[in-house]
């Protein structure tokens, strides 16, 4: 009986494991408005992110969100930076990826170190923007 009840405990925990990847954009709206819940965002800020996708605001309200939509999502920790596992399942049956974190890596240790040592919201900003950008060139379907 024991046995039986490990077995079951196993396919949970993988089938948990498997399902935590597939992140759709219902996920990420859901991420974006319980940080910004959590944050008291603005009203400004959730409508230029949710009606244009537009992540460039050098705003730190905006650079607080994007860190916990990292952290809530499990892609991003202040300690370990990006959870490169969690981006490749994420990205799995896509070409690119190794190419994508060299880049993205790449990029996060060229940033000054008195914009990434002096607040943890505006690193994880920058450092998200090196991701996007490299994703963007790197990832790609395969053919």
């Amino acid at each position: 009986m024991k046995f039986f009840v490990a077995v079951f405990l196993l396919i949970g925990i993988l089938f948990h494991h498997c399902q935590a990847a597939a992140y759709t954009a219902d996920n990420y709206r859901d991420f974006r408005q319980k940080c910004s819940k959590i944050l008291g965002t603005s009203a400004e800020i959730m409508q230029q992110i949710e009606g244009t996708k537009d992540y460039t605001s050098d705003d730190r309200e905006l650079h607080c969100l994007v860190r916990c939509v990292g952290i809530l999502s499990e892609f991003y920790d202040d300690e370990t930076g990006t959870n490169w596992d969690l981006v490749a399942q994420q990205v799995e049956g896509k070409s690119g990826f190794e190419e994508h974190r060299q880049a993205t890596t790449e990029c996060v240790q060229a940033l000054p170190a008195e914009e990434v040592q002096s607040d943890v919201c505006r690193k994880s900003y920058l450092s998200f923007h090196c991701a996007m950008k490299s994703a963007k060139q790197h990832i790609k379907d395969k053919n």
